[in-house]
């Protein structure tokens, strides 16, 4: 897969859709073509294909709004069902049907870390997320209930873990 610059997208958004008046690579409302499949929204004309990344990031489409954005474009899934402590960032289903556990984020996060974690059981088991020192929101855990997710960005200006 061929990793695309930022200035590499823009100037394949600026093909699709140039805006003189503004200079901007997205069009005004009164410049914007009509919705068809031969002119869609501005994200889904970019060849996401070969763009792995935008200005250093990964790329992934969000399933229910359909929007790209910048996030984990891991194709695995990493599971959890005991308690363990999070090294790798990404996304990972966690199960408490054999017992209540706790997931602890990493002690020691970088700017920017990031981690989904969905719920993916249907027992009463106790399921907390630890900030393993940091807070989330303002709080040492958070408990998820069946088929929660919680995705979570560390701040270093905040210095806790942001729910976002």
């Amino acid at each position: 897969m061929t990793k695309r610059t930022q200035a590499d997208l823009i100037t394949q958004a600026n093909t699709r859709y140039p805006d003189n008046s503004t200079g901007s690579i997205v069009p005004g409302v009164a410049d914007r073509p009509q919705h068809t499949d031969a002119a869609d929204s501005l994200l889904n004309h970019l060849d996401l294909t070969n763009a792995a990344a935008f200005d250093g990031q990964g790329l992934r489409c969000n399933k229910v709004t359909g929007l790209v954005e910048p996030g984990d474009t891991s194709s695995s899934t990493n599971t959890v069902s005991t308690t363990s402590t999070l090294t790798t960032t990404g996304f990972y289903e966690a199960s408490a049907a054999a017992g209540s556990i706790t997931v602890s984020l990493p002690a020691a996060p970088a700017e920017g870390d990031t981690f989904e974690i969905a719920r993916v059981d249907t027992t009463s088991n106790t399921l907390l997320i630890s900030g393993n020192g940091n807070t989330i929101n303002g709080s040492s855990q958070q408990p998820l209930i069946s088929h929660d997710c919680l995705k979570l960005r560390y701040s270093t200006n905040e210095t806790r873990w942001i729910v976002i």
